[in-house]
């Protein structure tokens, strides 16, 4: 998985890609509390083998915008919305559908979150456990879910199929320019 922080800025856009990595994987969540919105990027094809790490690097992601009061552009809801991007669409059955892949990245969460005791903390830097708070990801006694997450301050979820590699990126664009970034 791959994150990008997107922030509007003169009328542009500053992209920060930061690759899944474990060394790298700091980079997307040290730039999330300035962005305007993140876009979590997997791939729908091999998503199975790597699904706890993706769940790994999204906690942390989620955790940089959890608790913010308000969007940057003065929008309510808490944190920056966030785009899975589920990349390698094209490869027709042999990828996983967006939906398939946002509930299987919840049961992960929650399957972490229950091993914490109901709580969990970002990843570090390192690819460590960071020395920061533990994160509630949920209210107590309910399953992690993004809806719940949203309710909690952190930024909705939206998932999209795309393939990056043949420019099909229609749905990315058009989340972007839904979220005024583009």
């Amino acid at each position: 998985p791959a994150a990008w922080s997107a922030s509007a800025r003169g009328g542009g856009v500053h992209l920060v890609d930061a690759p899944g990595h474990p060394r790298l994987r700091g980079l997307g969540a040290s730039h999330a509390p300035s962005a305007d919105a993140l876009v979590f990027v997997v791939d729908a094809a091999q998503f199975l083998a790597g699904k706890s790490e993706a769940a790994d690097q999204l906690v942390g992601l989620l955790a940089a915008g959890l608790g913010r009061k308000k969007g940057r552009r003065g929008r309510g809801g808490g944190g920056p919305p966030i785009l899975l991007a589920c990349n390698k669409a094209d490869l027709g059955g042999a990828a996983y559908s967006p939906d398939f892949i946002r509930k299987r990245l919840e049961r992960e969460v929650e399957a972490g979150r229950g091993a914490a005791g109901g709580t969990l903390a970002p990843p570090g830097e390192d690819g460590g456990d960071a020395a920061a708070a533990s994160l509630a990801l949920a209210p107590p006694g309910k399953p992690f879910t993004f809806d719940g997450l949203a309710s909690l301050g952190g930024g909705r979820l939206t998932a999209v199929a795309c393939a990056a590699g043949t420019g099909e990126v229609g749905a990315v664009e058009d989340w972007l320019r839904a979220e005024g970034l583009r």
